[in-house]
Protein backbone atom coordinates (compact mmCIF):
# COMPACT_ATOMS: atom_id res chain seq x y z
CA UNK A 1 0.00 0.00 0.00
CA UNK A 2 1.23 3.48 -0.80
CA UNK A 3 1.75 6.11 1.84
CA UNK A 4 0.16 9.53 1.40
CA UNK A 5 3.64 10.93 0.71
CA UNK A 6 4.32 8.37 -2.04
CA UNK A 7 0.98 9.07 -3.69
CA UNK A 8 1.61 12.80 -3.47
CA UNK A 9 5.04 12.33 -5.06
CA UNK A 10 3.45 10.31 -7.88
CA UNK A 11 0.93 13.10 -8.48
CA UNK A 12 3.65 15.77 -8.45
CA UNK A 13 5.73 13.78 -10.94
CA UNK A 14 2.71 13.16 -13.17
CA UNK A 15 1.95 16.89 -13.25
CA UNK A 16 5.60 17.73 -13.92
CA UNK A 17 5.61 15.27 -16.82
CA UNK A 18 2.39 16.74 -18.24
CA UNK A 19 3.75 20.28 -18.10
CA UNK A 20 7.13 19.22 -19.51
CA UNK A 21 5.53 18.23 -22.81
CA UNK A 22 2.42 20.43 -22.88
CA UNK A 23 2.22 22.63 -25.99
CA UNK A 24 5.84 22.01 -26.96
CA UNK A 25 6.79 22.83 -30.51
CA UNK A 26 7.93 19.68 -32.30
CA UNK A 27 9.06 19.00 -35.86
CA UNK A 28 6.14 18.14 -38.15
CA UNK A 29 7.26 14.81 -39.55
CA UNK A 30 6.00 11.24 -39.52
CA UNK A 31 8.66 10.00 -37.08
CA UNK A 32 7.61 12.57 -34.48
CA UNK A 33 3.91 11.90 -35.14
CA UNK A 34 4.33 8.11 -34.82
CA UNK A 35 6.58 8.18 -31.75
CA UNK A 36 4.62 11.02 -30.16
CA UNK A 37 1.33 9.17 -30.47
CA UNK A 38 2.76 6.15 -28.64
CA UNK A 39 4.48 8.26 -25.99
CA UNK A 40 1.28 10.27 -25.49
CA UNK A 41 -0.65 7.06 -24.90
CA UNK A 42 2.01 5.92 -22.43
CA UNK A 43 1.68 9.24 -20.61
CA UNK A 44 -2.11 8.94 -20.49
CA UNK A 45 -1.82 5.43 -19.04
CA UNK A 46 0.72 6.71 -16.51
CA UNK A 47 -1.71 9.40 -15.40
CA UNK A 48 -4.54 6.85 -15.17
CA UNK A 49 -2.36 4.58 -13.03
CA UNK A 50 -1.74 7.44 -10.60
CA UNK A 51 -5.49 8.15 -10.40
CA UNK A 52 -6.22 4.45 -9.85
CA UNK A 53 -3.53 4.23 -7.16
CA UNK A 54 -5.29 7.06 -5.33
CA UNK A 55 -8.51 5.05 -5.48
CA UNK A 56 -6.63 1.92 -4.32
CA UNK A 57 -7.67 0.03 -7.46
CA UNK A 58 -4.45 -1.92 -7.71
CA UNK A 59 -5.58 -4.64 -10.14
CA UNK A 60 -6.56 -1.95 -12.64
CA UNK A 61 -3.13 -0.34 -12.17
CA UNK A 62 -1.48 -3.64 -13.06
CA UNK A 63 -3.71 -4.02 -16.11
CA UNK A 64 -2.49 -0.64 -17.41
CA UNK A 65 1.14 -1.18 -16.44
CA UNK A 66 1.95 -3.52 -19.30
CA UNK A 67 0.26 -1.44 -22.00
CA UNK A 68 1.89 1.73 -20.66
CA UNK A 69 5.30 0.08 -20.76
CA UNK A 70 4.77 -1.29 -24.24
CA UNK A 71 3.52 2.08 -25.54
CA UNK A 72 6.63 3.73 -24.10
CA UNK A 73 8.98 1.15 -25.62
CA UNK A 74 7.21 1.35 -28.97
CA UNK A 75 7.42 5.15 -28.95
CA UNK A 76 11.14 5.08 -28.12
CA UNK A 77 11.75 2.50 -30.84
CA UNK A 78 9.86 4.57 -33.41
CA UNK A 79 11.82 7.67 -32.40
CA UNK A 80 15.27 6.10 -32.27
CA UNK A 81 15.41 2.84 -34.22
CA UNK A 82 12.72 2.53 -36.89
CA UNK A 83 13.67 3.11 -40.50
CA UNK A 84 11.78 5.69 -42.56
CA UNK A 85 10.07 2.78 -44.35
CA UNK A 86 8.97 1.27 -41.03
CA UNK A 87 7.65 4.67 -39.93
CA UNK A 88 5.61 5.01 -43.15
CA UNK A 89 4.26 1.48 -42.72
CA UNK A 90 3.40 2.15 -39.06
CA UNK A 91 1.45 5.25 -40.09
CA UNK A 92 -0.60 2.99 -42.38
CA UNK A 93 -1.39 0.46 -39.63
CA UNK A 94 1.60 -1.89 -39.76
CA UNK A 95 2.32 -3.71 -36.52
CA UNK A 96 5.93 -3.12 -35.40
CA UNK A 97 8.19 -6.01 -34.36
CA UNK A 98 7.59 -7.89 -31.11
CA UNK A 99 8.45 -6.12 -27.85
CA UNK A 100 11.55 -8.28 -27.30
CA UNK A 101 12.92 -7.14 -30.65
CA UNK A 102 12.13 -3.49 -29.86
CA UNK A 103 13.94 -3.77 -26.52
CA UNK A 104 16.92 -5.43 -28.17
CA UNK A 105 17.13 -2.67 -30.80
CA UNK A 106 16.88 0.02 -28.11
CA UNK A 107 19.54 -1.63 -25.99
CA UNK A 108 21.95 -1.26 -28.91
CA UNK A 109 21.47 2.50 -29.18
CA UNK A 110 24.31 4.62 -27.82
CA UNK A 111 21.77 6.63 -25.84
CA UNK A 112 21.02 3.56 -23.75
CA UNK A 113 24.58 2.28 -23.30
CA UNK A 114 27.62 3.54 -21.45
CA UNK A 115 28.73 4.28 -17.94
CA UNK A 116 26.81 7.47 -17.22
CA UNK A 117 23.06 7.03 -17.37
CA UNK A 118 20.32 9.58 -16.85
CA UNK A 119 17.31 8.42 -14.84
CA UNK A 120 15.39 7.67 -18.05
CA UNK A 121 18.25 5.69 -19.53
CA UNK A 122 18.72 3.70 -16.33
CA UNK A 123 15.01 2.93 -16.26
CA UNK A 124 15.05 1.68 -19.84
CA UNK A 125 18.19 -0.37 -19.22
CA UNK A 126 16.46 -1.88 -16.16
CA UNK A 127 13.34 -2.48 -18.25
CA UNK A 128 15.33 -4.23 -20.97
CA UNK A 129 16.78 -6.54 -18.33
CA UNK A 130 13.64 -7.15 -16.25
CA UNK A 131 10.97 -7.35 -18.98
CA UNK A 132 11.47 -11.05 -19.80
CA UNK A 133 10.87 -11.86 -16.13
CA UNK A 134 7.73 -9.82 -15.45
CA UNK A 135 5.99 -9.95 -18.81
CA UNK A 136 4.83 -13.53 -18.30
CA UNK A 137 2.68 -12.77 -15.23
CA UNK A 138 1.14 -9.65 -16.77
CA UNK A 139 -1.62 -11.41 -18.73
CA UNK A 140 -2.50 -13.33 -15.58
CA UNK A 141 -2.76 -10.10 -13.62
CA UNK A 142 -4.85 -8.48 -16.34
CA UNK A 143 -7.24 -11.43 -16.55
CA UNK A 144 -7.22 -12.64 -12.92
CA UNK A 145 -5.36 -15.80 -13.85
CA UNK A 146 -3.73 -15.93 -10.41
CA UNK A 147 -4.96 -15.60 -6.87
CA UNK A 148 -6.38 -12.07 -6.54
CA UNK A 149 -6.57 -12.35 -2.75
CA UNK A 150 -3.04 -10.92 -2.63
CA UNK A 151 -4.38 -7.67 -4.09
CA UNK A 152 -7.45 -7.75 -1.89
CA UNK A 153 -5.29 -8.08 1.20
CA UNK A 154 -3.25 -5.06 0.12
CA UNK A 155 -6.46 -3.01 -0.18
CA UNK A 156 -7.53 -3.68 3.39
CA UNK A 157 -7.48 -0.55 5.58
Amino acid sequence: MLTAKQLSSANVYGEWLRLAVHEKSLPANNRVRAAGSCLGIAQDHHHAIIVLLGARLYASCFALLRVAFEAYVRGEWLALCATDTQIRKFMKGWEPPKIDDLLEALSQKTRFRGTTFSDQETQLEDAVWIYPYWRRPCPAVEHVGWNPSQLLRSRSP
